[in-house]
């Protein structure tokens, strides 16, 4: 599912983001952004 997110999103800032936050969303299964 983060590799379809990330497709859908073209932004460089927003995958750059979603990598990093790749280890935090593997703790949540629904893929959502942690409020870290």
């Amino acid at each position: 599912m983060r590799q379809i997110q990330i497709r859908r999103r073209p932004s460089t800032s927003t995958t750059r983001r979603q990598t990093q936050n790749q280890t935090l969303d593997l703790r949540t299964p629904s893929g959502r952004k942690l409020p870290f």
